[in-house]
Order: C-alpha cells, then structure tokens, then sequence
C-alpha cells in the first residue's frame, strides 16, 4: 500500500462538510425555490396536477428526465431546458461542496498529525 494515501476520517469530513454547506446555504435554497417557482409555472401551463409539475420540474432539474410526464407546449419546453441548466449548476455545486469539503478535512487531518 502506498504510504502517501491517507484516509480521512468520517468525522472530520462530516464537520468540514457542514461548515463548507453553511457558506452555500443561502444558494443551494434559492436554486430550490426556482425549482419551486418552476413547477408552479409548468402547473399553469400544462394539463398536470400540483405534484405532478413539482415532480415534473425536480425530475427534470434532477436531469433524471423519466419521461411519464413532459411538457407539451413550447414555453412549457423551453422551461424544461432551463431546468435542466439549472439542474446541471445544482449537481455542479454540490459536487464543489463536497469536494471542498474533502480538501478541508484533508487540510485539518494534517494540521491535527503535524
């Protein structure tokens, strides 16, 4: 085994995990209420249920994109793309957090080992 792999305990990346999401709080829940907002648009534009446009746009923000429910018309499309944007900028930053957050907890483990 390589010496210069180190393992970084659950406990230190856990706490750096949380540190690092308190500083993107504010983002992470502004890019869910577009989602929100979203659905609530595609509720006025298509033939669907409440839950199903909320649906309808996480799936579709998700980029996981079923296909049991889709949009029809072309703004209620050209949302759906935007969504999708959307979506990909969410994955994007949460990938950023945890990544930061691995740095962070790697940085502290060495500080704590000398």
């Amino acid at each position: 085994m390589n010496d210069s792999i180190k393992i970084i305990p659950l406990r230190i990346f856990f706490q750096e995990l949380l540190a690092v999401l308190k500083s993107v709080i504010k983002i992470l829940c502004l890019f869910f209420a577009a989602i929100i907002i979203f659905g609530l648009i595609l509720w006025h534009l298509e033939p669907l249920f409440f839950w199903q446009a909320q649906y309808l746009a996480f799936i579709t923000a998700l980029t996981v994109g079923y296909g049991d429910f889709y949009p029809k018309s072309m703004i209620a499309q050209m949302i759906s793309i935007l969504l999708g944007f959307l979506g990909i900028i969410l994955t994007g930053t949460f990938v950023a957090v945890v990544i930061r957050a691995i740095q962070r907890a790697y940085e502290t483990m060495e500080k704590q080992n000398g």
